[in-house]
C-alpha cells in the first residue's frame, strides 16, 4: 500500500503506467486531489506501525529497513517545501525499498523449498519493474525517441 500511494500521487508529473495517462494538462481528479493531500497520513502511520512490529536486530537487512524508515520520517517532515518533491529525492526514497528487500531475501534465503533457491532475484526483478514503469517517463529516459520523431 505505501508504494502504491506514492506511484498514485505524482501522476500529474509522470502518469501512473509508462507515462498514462498524461494528466499534466488536466484539472485534477477528486481521487488525485484526496490522494495528493492525504496520503502522507496513511504513510506515517505505516511507518510509525512499522517500526512497533518490527524487531530490532543486528543485522544488514534489519539496517536497512529501520533506515527507509528514517527516510520516510525526514520526508514526512519536508512537507510543503520543495525537497519533499525533488525527482532525485524521491527516486532516492523510491529505490531504497529495492535494496531492502533483496537484502532480506539474500540473508533469509529460502529454508523450506527442497531446491533452496535463491528468492533475491524475484525481489530485485520486481522492484526494478516497478521503478522503471513509474519514472521511465520522469526522467526523461526517452528523450532518444523524441529527437529521432523530430528528424
Amino acid at each position: 500500500m505505501f508504494l502504491a500511494l506514492l506511484d498514485a500521487d505524482p501522476t500529474s508529473d509522470r502518469g501512473f503506467l509508462f507515462g498514462w495517462p498524461d494528466l499534466s494538462q488536466n484539472e485534477p481528479s477528486f481521487a488525485r486531489r484526496f490522494i495528493s493531500r492525504y496520503h502522507g497520513y496513511v504513510i506515517f502511520w505505516g511507518i510509525c506501525f512499522t517500526f512497533w512490529y518490527h524487531p530490532m536486530e543486528s543485522t544488514p537487512g534489519h539496517f536497512l529497513g529501520f533506515t527507509n524508515g528514517c527516510l520516510c520520517f525526514l520526508q514526512s517532515s519536508m512537507i510543503y517545501t520543495k525537497m519533499h518533491v525533488t525527482k532525485q529525492w524521491t527516486f532516492f526514497i523510491e529505490l531504497w525499498p529495492l535494496i531492502h528487500s533483496c537484502v532480506i531475501a539474500y540473508q533469509t534465503g529460502n529454508r523450506d523449498l527442497p531446491q533452496r533457491e535463491d528468492l533475491w532475484p524475484i525481489f530485485f526483478f520486481g522492484f526494478t519493474t516497478v521503478l522503471v514503469i513509474a519514472w521511465i517517463f520522469t526522467f526523461d529516459l526517452l528523450q532518444w525517441r523524441d529527437n529521432s520523431e523530430k528528424s
